[in-house]
């Protein structure tokens, strides 16, 4: 079940750096940034499962860290 979650994360960042037209140097940095993303899209999953008003999303800057 975690490795299905995974990969379904994984295409979601595919489909996310086409859509972004994103650009990494190398494979190095394109895992760096997968981890990045992967890390965001939890929280956002995480906080959207909770009773809030307001829902987080992802976006273009996914997958930078702050």
């Amino acid at each position: 079940m975690i490795d299905e979650i995974k990969d379904d994360i994984e295409i979601s960042f595919q489909r996310f750096v086409e859509k972004y037209d994103k650009r990494y140097e190398s494979e190095d940095e394109y895992e760096k940034k997968f981890s990045i993303y992967f890390q965001n899209f939890l929280e956002v999953e995480k906080h959207n499962v909770q009773n809030t008003k307001w829902k987080k999303a992802m976006n273009k800057f996914s997958d930078l860290n702050g």
